[in-house]
């Protein structure tokens, strides 16, 4: 009498495993050591373009610094918007010299 073997006997951990599945194991090995490099040479491209903007942002910071320390020019000298033929005081300069133009320089033309 032949005995057959009915079903094979569980392979123990870290068997040998046969050449196909060995190729397979490997590439895909392979496959995700290539993602990850590149993945961090994502990372590395992109804290580069950060460090760039970041350098260029300071430098223009800079440049505002050195122009905004130069000596103030102070406000402008204001304009007296009080008509003291009429004695009216404006609240901007722009009806005061309206005022004087049209009305105050024909009423006392005299």
């Amino acid at each position: 009498m032949r005995m057959h073997q009915s079903s094979p006997s569980p392979s123990p951990v870290g068997a040998i495993v046969n050449g196909d599945e060995a190729i397979v194991l490997a590439n895909h090995h392979q496959q995700q050591q290539q993602h990850q490099q590149q993945q961090q040479q994502l990372q590395l491209i992109q804290a580069q373009a950060v460090a760039a903007a970041a350098a260029v942002l300071h430098q223009q910071q800079q440049q505002q610094q050195q122009q905004g320390q130069q000596p103030p020019q102070g406000p402008a000298p204001q304009v007296d918007r009080y008509c003291s033929d009429c004695d009216i005081r404006f609240s901007s300069t722009k009806t005061y010299r309206a005022h004087k133009q049209h009305y105050c320089s024909s009423r006392h033309r005299e």
